[in-house]
């Protein structure tokens, strides 16, 4: 439990509620005495977390726009094949057809 969990405890349980009102009691503020390389470590501590969870984000925003890139890839490819099969279609009809002039103009040299 934390020290100022015990005195809010404290406070809430054994004072008088003129007590827990007066400023006397419960300052405004509460000032902690800590060490100055206490706070450069936690200083410290804080900026590594915070670069470890920015190269985090970085890492999570790359894998998105890579999946959002790669789907567009794929859309393309599929918009590609279904042009390709689109031509080989129409290039087929034009043999059919080619085909059948040949096929039309025998007949008539044959007659």
């Amino acid at each position: 439990m934390f020290p100022t969990a015990v005195v809010a405890e404290i406070e809430q349980l054994w004072c008088t509620s003129y007590e827990q009102r007066c400023r006397k009691n419960n300052p405004t503020f509460i000032y902690y005495i800590a060490k100055v390389s206490d706070i450069k470590k936690q200083n410290d501590s804080l900026i590594k977390e915070i670069r470890e969870l920015v190269r985090q984000i970085r890492e999570q925003r790359d894998a998105a726009s890579y999946k959002t890139s790669n789907d567009k890839l794929i859309d393309f490819i599929k918009k590609l094949s279904a042009k390709i099969q689109e031509a080989e279609n129409v290039s087929k009809a034009d043999l059919i057809k080619q085909w059948s002039q040949v096929l039309s103009n025998i007949e008539c040299i044959r007659n």
